[in-house]
């Protein structure tokens, strides 16, 4: 499989495979290259891993399609980026082990629960497993026997994406009537984020990278990971005045109905970021948050190494940098509305998870309250 270019077509990218049933060439079009390369990346993965999905093609005799066969059309036509095709599709590989064979107008609600049972039964045998292993273990260090976690919020995923697909099939005709889905509502695990006392300790020894990544984090509430603050440029950085400066944080991958968010900068921080720009500028380095002057994607290493010379035992996730600016902002009384622009999420996202913040905050105005004297 492969990329070739077609002059003078409107869609002169074209992507062509060898069906491994068929043995014959295969290929699509596409007018823009990006989409030709998250399409050429899901071929890819389903001749390494899925060849089984490539007898959708050659069905001519009129079976019905599974909820393998309408996840991969869906995809098909998604055209999603190559990262995230295969995140969809090691989420549903659970889910293609249970009914994947099963045709779609045949699944019904006992055949949807029955795979989600079955997820949990499965999360609970890990998480057994799991802390079997971490109490015979007495140093934390990462036993590598160890079988990953499978968390509620995970289960939640998969079958969200199962939900999604079915949907999808039904508003293409593929299916007539969707079976009833009771998934419920995803069960996020609370952490706690760092206090401002550790947040300051972890800074005091942390490398620059990780520095940067703490002050952006924490301070203005960007997501510590690829799809904002990793993939923060220089040329999206507008330092204007004391007052005036901002982030242009591209937030389409995460919420496609604000794809692009402005996030005022502190007064304190610009002057800071002044000095970053400077530096970078000095050695050609074009994004924000680096390492060696290369970007990066993860610093999970380094934030584990700084938590020790820092003496925190308890172990907090880059990511909870960016629950701690929510979380301070809401306990000193800022609405859930405007916590929520300046994080790129829905207002009942941010409710649903720091509904328990508010709450002592509430408490204290109702009991500035008080009855009427001639109350019982």
């Amino acid at each position: 499989m492969a990329i070739r270019t077609r002059k003078n077509r409107a869609a002169q990218y074209q992507v062509y495979w060898n069906n491994p049933y068929t043995g014959k060439r295969e290929s699509k079009s596409f007018e823009d290259h990006e989409k030709a390369l998250a399409f050429d990346s899901l071929i890819q993965h389903r001749l390494r891993f899925e060849k089984e999905s490539f007898r959708i093609a050659i069905t001519q005799d009129g079976s019905a399609p599974t909820i393998e066969d309408a996840t991969y059309l869906y995809l098909n036509e998604k055209r999603f980026s190559p990262k995230d095709t295969e995140k969809f599709l090691s989420a549903m590989s659970s889910i293609f082990e249970h009914i994947g064979h099963i045709p779609l107008c045949e699944i019904n609600t006992d055949d949807i629960e029955r795979v989600q049972k079955l997820m949990r039964l499965e999360r609970s045998r890990r998480h057994k497993e799991v802390t079997k292993i971490s109490d015979s273990t007495k140093t934390h260090k990462k036993n590598k026997t160890e079988i990953p976690f499978i968390s509620e919020a995970t289960v939640h995923n998969r079958m969200s994406k199962l939900r999604t697909v079915i949907r999808w099939a039904a508003t293409n005709g593929m299916l007539t009537v969707i079976p009833a889905m009771k998934i419920g509502a995803p069960a996020y695990k609370k952490f706690r984020p760092p206090t401002p006392e550790e947040a300051e300790a972890i800074y005091a020894v942390a490398a620059e990278h990780v520095r940067r990544s703490i002050l952006l984090g924490g301070t203005e509430g960007l997501r510590v990971g690829e799809s904002e603050l990793f993939a923060l440029r220089w040329g999206k950085v507008f330092l204007n005045g004391d007052e005036d400066s901002y982030l242009l944080i591209d937030t389409s991958r995460k919420n496609k109905s604000q794809p692009m968010r402005a996030v005022p900068i502190q007064q304190e921080l610009v002057p800071l970021m002044r000095q970053w720009l400077a530096a970078d500028k000095a050695n050609g380095i074009e994004y924000v948050i680096s390492y060696k002057g290369h970007p990066i994607r993860s610093i999970k290493t380094a934030w584990r190494a700084t938590l020790r010379r820092a003496g925190i035992k308890e172990y907090f996730r880059p990511y909870d940098l960016r629950h701690a600016f929510a979380t301070n902002l809401i306990a000193a009384g800022w609405d859930y509305g405007t916590v929520a622009d300046l994080m790129g999420n829905s207002e009942r996202i941010v409710a649903q998870h720091y509904q328990y913040v508010s709450t002592p905050r509430k408490r204290r105005a109702m009991s500035a309250l008080s009855l009427p004297t001639n109350a019982p």
